[in-house]
């Protein structure tokens, strides 16, 4: 069944917003925005390593689907973002509705079959939002990949629960959007291209940032500003550093010397140690 005819069966579903609509897509949008939302970078969401271990392995599982039927990248982002924050919820739902002492942090984890079904909706919702419509990847394929632990109609529910109670973060700027912006910023400012910085640079830390759930515990402006900082690190000669960084910085409301400026290396100098544990060989 192709995705084509997945949208056409399931028409009754609410539909995600269409990108040329959403104000969060326009540049003049996110330039307000980020200064406003950098203010909180105090970490968000405290979360049990059972947990981040098994959001971590779905957030793998999306990208290797994204690979293998070469989906963008942000479609990839998206899916994780949708699927972390809908198994978050479905965790903080039933800890309410059981209304009882959870003894151990593994007790609260969603099972591996609703774990399953949230990935392959995820990733479909995700697919529609990022206008992938040249991929071959089908509800069989996903099906598939879930090695059928789950069954197609358990799959298109849970499509349906994750658009009704998570329209906002499909209307939410993403990582890749953030640092993108970023990214033009001093492009435009400096008049410099840094087409091969994205793609040999910037994309591999933004997978690494996403896959490790960064974006869960700090807003994703905080994150994606943090991620294109490591990345002029590594990328740049020491004498293009600080005027980059400068630019950076007023792309996103942040003052050198600040408790902004001292969080946001923090948070970059944490993330280059994940990305080198991630070159590590096991």
């Amino acid at each position: 069944m192709s995705m084509s005819t997945i949208a056409m069966e399931n028409s009754f579903i609410p539909q995600p917003p269409n990108n040329n609509t959403v104000p969060c897509d326009d540049d003049d949008f996110l330039l307000s925005r980020t200064p406003q939302i950098l203010n909180n970078f105090e970490p968000q969401v405290p979360q049990s390593f059972s947990m981040r271990q098994l959001l971590g392995s779905k957030a793998e599982w999306c990208y290797a689907a994204a690979d293998l039927f070469d989906l963008k990248h942000s479609t990839a982002e998206i899916a994780v973002t949708l699927l972390s924050r809908y198994m978050m919820n479905v965790m903080m739902t039933r800890r309410t509705n059981d209304q009882c002492q959870v003894n151990s942090p593994d007790q609260e984890l969603p099972s591996d079959q609703v774990c399953h079904c949230s990935g392959a909706a995820s990733l479909i919702i995700a697919m529609r939002v990022n206008n992938e419509t040249r991929s071959s990847l089908s509800l069989e394929d996903l099906l598939r990949m879930t090695e059928y632990r789950c069954t197609e109609e358990e799959i298109l529910q849970t499509e349906r629960n994750i658009l009704q109670v998570l329209d906002h973060c499909i209307q939410s700027p993403t990582t890749e959007m953030f640092a993108t912006h970023f990214v033009k910023f001093l492009e435009l400012k400096y008049n410099i291209s840094l087409r091969h910085f994205r793609q040999t640079t910037l994309q591999p830390l933004l997978r690494v940032s996403i896959q490790h759930l960064l974006f869960l515990e700090f807003p994703t402006e905080f994150v994606a500003l943090a991620v294109v900082l490591l990345a002029l690190d590594l990328y740049c000669d020491t004498s293009e550093k600080e005027r980059l960084y400068l630019g950076l910085y007023a792309a996103a409301g942040v003052t050198k010397g600040s408790a902004k400026d001292h969080a946001v290396r923090a948070l970059s100098d944490e993330l280059l140690e994940i990305y080198h544990k991630s070159l590590t060989p096991y």
